[in-house]
């Protein structure tokens, strides 16, 4: 039912984002495992609008590749009320990992877990493991690679191949992660891929998610610079400047619609 549902969607700084709710969104993604239609899925925040005002690619990948483009991020929620169609809750790529694994698991599919590093994956995996133990891990690979590198590519999408996997997470940051699932598809041979960003982390609880109530009011950010301020502060400001820009445009349309 839920597997050949047209996913409605809102464009928001040119990218096509789904406007489905959680469970909804969980419900569509069960129907495509279930009839092994091959689906890639990409979790989006104010960070990838951004590289795609400056990458076409990237804004290729996230609109004929992939298909699915949640929100991750409320200001994706913020955006959406100024162009007049609003989206219901957010749905993040740290809350869909765990429960796409769970419907695997009881579907008795397979699961490979590629990026992260030697200290994190494993411990998430374990999580993992944990958490659902009947979840069949097909392998995992936390090597670093350059994506340039046809040679290395090759030897890791021939591992996921051989190792029977059905359903591929991708922790390679964006947009190395949505580049290599959209570059590899046919040769990965899975039913199901989905870069996961920083999720292994979370997991593995070598970073700390934000409170629930800073999540809803949109200042998850807030919590992950305080623990990353160098390497997060100018990614932020970047955004704010993104973020407002694009809202600016969706007023002005709405203004000349009027």
């Amino acid at each position: 039912m839920f597997s050949s549902l047209e996913v409605p969607t809102v464009e928001l700084g040119g990218v096509n984002i789904s406007r489905f709710d959680f469970d909804t969104t969980m419900q569509w993604i069960e129907g495509r495992l279930q009839r092994n239609e091959f689906t890639q899925v990409a979790t989006a925040n104010m960070d990838f609008l951004n590289l795609c005002s400056n990458q076409p690619r990237v804004k290729e990948i996230l609109n004929r590749q992939c298909h699915l483009v949640t929100a991750d991020g409320m200001p994706l929620l913020w955006l959406a009320r100024a162009v007049g169609l609003p989206i219901r809750e957010r749905v993040a790529g740290s809350d869909m990992l765990a429960k796409v694994a769970a419907v695997a698991a009881r579907l008795k599919l397979r699961v490979f877990f590629l990026g992260g590093d030697a200290r994190v994956t494993p411990a998430a995996v374990r999580v993992l493991r944990e958490q659902i133990p009947n979840l069949r891990v097909a392998g995992m690979n936390c090597e670093r690679f350059d994506e340039n590198d046809p040679k290395k590519v090759g030897a890791i999408v021939e591992e996921i191949r051989l190792s029977r996997a059905d359903v591929l997470f991708v922790a390679l940051g964006c947009p190395k992660q949505e580049r290599f699932i959209a570059h590899n598809r046919e040769q990965l041979n899975v039913r199901f891929a989905m870069g996961v960003g920083g999720t292994f982390d979370f997991i593995a609880g070598f970073r700390r998610r934000a409170p629930r109530w800073m999540q809803r009011v949109g200042m998850e950010w807030a919590c992950r610079m305080i623990q990353e301020p160098r390497r997060l502060a100018p990614r932020y400001m970047n955004n704010l400047v993104c973020l407002a820009r694009l809202t600016a445009m969706a007023a002005s349309s709405r203004i000349f619609q009027h």
